[in-house]
């Protein structure tokens, strides 16, 4: 009975601030790893750029698969409007932009305060 099935046991569906095997491969083979971050940003400039830190080690071949990613700005709690990203509205912008082997960058363009996100990474090494 599919009523019963605990579909958080599955690779597919775990989400975690440690690595995980998805359980998926990349066209050659390799692993498809996930990992999801979550945290406070104090967007306190009008343009502001700055990056966390990712913790991945990837060798020279690695990528990523895919970045899913979401903002509650100017709210801490999580449950104000969350944006779904990149965010445009006139003149207002915010998005991780960029993941370089060592962090996640975003830019914002307006002082949105503390503001709490969510990105997961699908990535190979």
């Amino acid at each position: 009975m599919s009523e019963n099935i605990d579909f958080t046991s599955f690779p597919l569906y775990n989400y975690s601030a440690t690595e995980q095997d998805t359980g998926k491969k990349w066209t050659d083979g390799r692993t498809i790893y996930r990992k999801t971050f979550a945290g406070t940003l104090n967007i306190a400039q009008t343009t502001a750029s700055d990056a966390f830190n990712h913790g991945i080690t990837f060798t020279s071949t690695g990528l990523i698969v895919s970045i899913q990613a979401s903002v509650t700005l100017s709210s801490t709690t999580g449950f104000g409007s969350v944006q779904l990203l990149p965010l445009y509205t006139g003149t207002d912008r915010f998005g991780f932009h960029q993941v370089t082997t060592t962090a996640v960058q975003y830019t914002a363009s307006f002082a949105w305060g503390n503001s709490r996100y969510w990105v997961t990474l699908e990535y190979i090494k």
